[in-house]
Formats: structure tokens, sequence, C-alpha cells
């Protein structure tokens, strides 16, 4: 996706409207994406190089150095295709402690979802109100709490062995 022009790369998905990508967001996107297609992806940074709008390169230093456990949730767009310019959510798994807290104050599922996302999405930070107000899809909003639960080891196939 280089070019002797040092202008930006066009990444072409088709059905989709080309955006300017620069060179070094295309190429990690690149690498991420072969990775992907290979099932051997492990997080080098890559998703952060190729996020369109990433978070401050301090504020990852911050999780990394409290020992936050991150992850990246990556939304295909409309058309079912991986590209550098779609919806990446940054997220932190959900700790018993918070668990506790929310099973207490006996909320219903939309509100614990709720509460969930606010607590959990790192980046773009969701709060409450964006919530409430209905400012994101309810399909991101669903899939995000999903794929949080997924990293909690909320997981439908855990195995049970009998002895």
């Amino acid at each position: 996706m280089t070019n002797d022009t040092g202008a930006d790369a066009l990444i072409e998905v088709p059905g989709a409207t080309e955006e300017p990508v620069s060179d070094e967001r295309a190429l990690a996107y690149e690498l991420w994406q072969r990775g992907q297609e290979m099932d051997e992806y492990s997080d080098d940074g890559a998703v952060l190089r190729w996020m369109k709008d990433p978070p401050d390169p301090t504020t990852v230093q911050k999780w990394t150095s409290d020992g936050v456990p991150y992850y990246y949730v990556i939304f295909p767009d409309n058309d079912g295709r991986f590209h550098a310019n779609i919806s990446v959510f940054i997220c932190k798994p959900l700790s018993y402690d918070f668990y506790k807290k929310l099973a207490k104050k006996n909320l219903d599922q939309l509100q614990s979802m709720e509460h969930v996302l606010s607590e959990c999405t790192l980046f773009p930070q969701i709060s409450p109100s964006d919530l409430i107000k209905g400012n994101l899809p309810s399909g991101i909003v669903y899939t995000l709490y999903r794929r949080i639960q997924d990293a909690s080891m909320w997981q439908d196939s855990t195995l049970i062995s009998k002895n």
C-alpha cells in the first residue's frame, strides 16, 4: 500500500467510499489483516496504529502500567468486511467486584448492561447518558456487552468434566 509520492494510500473496500489512509495506517492494517486470516494474530500495537481515531499514547501507557488487561472489539462495516476505517472499541474484562456491586443494586438486564458498558469500555468511553439517550446502535451495545462477558470468562462453551 505504499507509494513513491508519500501521499496517503487508499484502502479499497468493495461497495464502500474510499477514504484516504496514511501509508503507515495502511501497512499496519494490512499486517493485522494477514495475521487474522492466518489465525496467527497477536497484538503488537497494530490495531492502535491503524485505528482512525486511536486513544492518546499516554492513556494506553497508563493502562499498561496499571496492569489493565485491555482488548479490542472490532466491528465489520455494513458490507461485512473489515478495513481501516471501521469501528473499534477498547474494553477491559468485567471484574467480580464490580459484578457484585451491580447484583446488589437489583437492576434489570438493560440497566445492568448499561453499567457494564460504562465501566468496561475504555475507548471511546461510553457514558450512561450516551446509552440512555440511545446514541449508539442497539447491535453495538449488545455485541459489546457479549464481548465483555466473553473476555470475562462468561462462556457457554466451558467444559464440565466428571471425576
